[in-house]
């Protein structure tokens, strides 16, 4: 037997006492629609904090978009990671089922690694922080990442190879605009919705050109941010503030962010 749901309220081996009141947590998380995220676990001791995690859910901004899971256990031998790229990120093998090859998986691994996320599964280190999780989540609603990326994702990401929506990032070619460009830039924005005129995406200059960036930070526009830094192209979001897809640990969800992914699904 590779893994055990949760659903049957038993663990994968003898010692339950200690865990009761975690299996309970883990009980309130048996979402019992087809879509349900299967959240991962290790049979061992070590998954306690990582059940804990999901406790208050339902409180986080991103609950309202996300807010089914269902939970399963694996043994450490089942799982197969390993960890590529520049930054070497978890990819793990799952023993799914056939019909599980298109669920969302998410996945706690206890073994070194940065998280990463595709289309359909995440992997996180079995210690992550909520945050963590949220951010990775945040890849799943549409949510790109707002740091600097590596020299190879942003290669792909930043020259228009990026197969999947990105809700709060958009890219240029350069950082300065005739009226009409700018203009066409705006029609374009995913927040759109949100900037009332494209003259607040940037400032004129003498010659006629707009030079991008807003001047106004407390309201929606473009802010320049060095996720395509590597790249030599220009990254931009659409909020001054640092959010959860800059830096995971700020867990800052901004009002606009969560209307993006709600027009999104």
């Amino acid at each position: 037997m590779l893994s055990v749901p949760a659903a049957a309220v038993s663990w994968p081996f003898a010692e339950i006492s200690p865990w009761q009141l975690e299996l309970a947590v883990v009980k309130n998380l048996q979402c019992p629609r087809p879509d349900a995220v299967q959240v991962w676990l290790p049979a061992k001791a070590g998954a306690v904090p990582a059940m804990r995690l999901f406790a208050d859910w339902h409180r986080h901004p991103l609950a309202a978009s996300q807010s089914c899971f269902t939970t399963r256990f694996y043994y450490p031998e089942n799982l197969s990671c390993e960890t590529r790229g520049e930054r070497e990120r978890l990819h793990c093998q799952l023993p799914l089922l056939p019909y599980e090859a298109s669920v969302r998986q998410l996945v706690f691994v206890d073994e070194p690694g940065v998280a990463s996320a595709d289309d359909y599964q995440i992997n996180v280190p079995l210690d992550a922080s909520r945050a963590l999780v949220a951010h990775e989540i945040g890849h799943w609603l549409g949510l790109a990442d707002e740091y600097q990326m590596s020299s190879e994702l942003a290669e792909s990401f930043c020259n228009g190879g990026y197969a999947h929506a990105s809700l709060n990032v958009v890219v240029s070619d350069t950082a300065v605009m005739s009226a009409a460009e700018l203009e066409a830039f705006w029609q374009q924005l995913p927040w759109r919705f949100a900037v009332s005129d494209w003259q607040q995406l940037g400032e004129r200059q003498a010659d006629g050109d707009w030079r991008l960036g807003s001047a106004d930070k407390e309201r929606a526009g473009l802010f320049r941010i060095p996720a395509c830094d590597a790249s030599g192209k220009y990254a931009w979001r659409p909020v001054a503030q640092l959010t959860a897809m800059h830096y995971h640990d700020t867990a800052v969800w901004p009002e606009l962010y969560l209307e993006l992914i709600k027009r999104h699904q």
